[in-house]
Formats: C-alpha cells, structure tokens, sequence
C-alpha cells in the first residue's frame, strides 16, 4: 500500500487535513490487510509519517479509526452500485456482476465489515456507532430510490431494503468462503465438501435470487 508523504507540521488548510485524515485511514488499512488485527495508533501514526498525538486529532481511538474506514469502503461499494444503476437498461445480471466483480477487486470491504460485528461495534463509543449508523442508513435509502426507479415494481422502501439485503448477504458468504485457517484446514479433510464455498459463484446465484424478481417485475409492468 502507497504511503501518502505528508510533513509532521499541523494541517491548517482543509485540504492539508482532508490529506492527512486520508493518510491515516491508507496506513490503517495496509496494517489491516497486513494483519487482520487493529493496530495501536502509534503503530498506525508511524506508518502515516506522523505523530501519534496527531492522529487522535481526527480520531478519538482505533474503534473510531477503524469504523472511518468500514464507513469509506461501504460508500465505495455503494458508489459502484450507483455506477450500475445509472448504466443504459441495466438488468439484473449486469448489477449482479459488476456488484460481485467490485467486492472480489475490494475483499477489505467485506473483512472489516465481518471484524466490525465481532469486535468495532462491542467495544466502540455508542455516539461514534450511531453516526456511523446514521450516515450508512441516510446513503442507503438514496440509494435504494435510485433502485426503485431502475425497477418500478418495487414500493417505496423496498429498493433500500433490497440494498441492506445484498450487503448482509455478501457478507455472510464471504465469513463461510473465507474462514480462518484453522477452520479451513479442518474444511479440506474428507466428509465436509458441502462447507467449502465458492464466494464468487454462491455471491452471483444468491444476489440473482434477489434481484431478478425486480427486474422481472419491472419488465411485466413495463
């Protein structure tokens, strides 16, 4: 992972501060990705190029740091399926595609969101987890609008939850696609082929399971 060269002196400008908070959040990534842990912030300071005090400017401690970064991954992912639905008559197989092919390209998404429900969200600040919360909820039912008029059969409500849906879902698969390795280890030995999942064909047959009813509704209304 690039590191973002910034200087050790306090950010005055929003763009010096935008850069630094984007430093931090690269270098508690690539530790992440690294380790699968959450590191001290002084581990992470170091690998900005800053001081540890530095880094609890913008966050009040590794829970808070590391909810930032699930927050920046799920608006990415969001964003993509944005980029879906606003493609020329878009039917369930291109979202669904284009929705697997964007977490295969970006496994951290679905590793922080199975780390946040087994420890972020034990052990964060309950304000800190409610905006999070709160700003996710907001995206997602702009974003399930958006679903809505790409598939007219669906009712108010029901293009965010198929959203909500999708996002649970894909986590779920990837926790028993990709387990640790001693789980994978006990998985290779005879007698358990049924537990031993492929993310990318489960993911594909799973999301069309949701999203052709839309698609086929829509095209019956139509």
């Amino acid at each position: 992972m690039r590191m973002i060269p910034i200087n050790g002196r306090r950010a005055r400008s929003d763009d010096q501060k935008k850069a630094r908070e984007a430093a931090i959040l690269e270098a508690a990534e690539a530790i992440f990705v690294e380790r699968r842990v959450l590191p001290p912030i002084a581990e992470v300071a170091a690998r900005a190029g800053l001081a540890k005090g530095t880094v609890y400017l913008y966050f009040r401690g590794k829970n808070e740091l590391f909810l930032a970064l699930l927050e920046q991954r799920l608006h990415a992912a969001l964003d993509a399926l944005q980029e879906l639905l606003a493609q020329p008559a878009i039917d369930a197989g291109m979202l669904v595609d284009g929705l697997v092919a964007f977490f295969l390209a970006h496994p951290t998404t679905l590793d922080l969101a199975r780390f946040s429900d087994s420890h972020l969200e034990h052990e964060g600040d309950v304000e800190a987890i409610y905006g999070f919360k709160r700003d996710l909820a907001t995206r997602t039912l702009a974003v399930g609008a958006e679903v809505e008029r790409c598939f007219p059969a669906l009712r108010p409500g029901e293009g965010a939850r198929l959203v909500y849906w999708t996002f649970l879902f894909l986590q779920g698969i990837w926790q028993a696609a990709s387990p640790p390795a001693p789980v994978r280890e006990a998985l290779a030995r005879p007698g358990l082929e049924l537990f031993r999942l492929d993310f990318e064909r489960e993911a594909r047959d799973g999301l069309m399971a949701f999203w052709r009813p839309a698609a086929d509704k829509a095209r019956q209304n139509s």
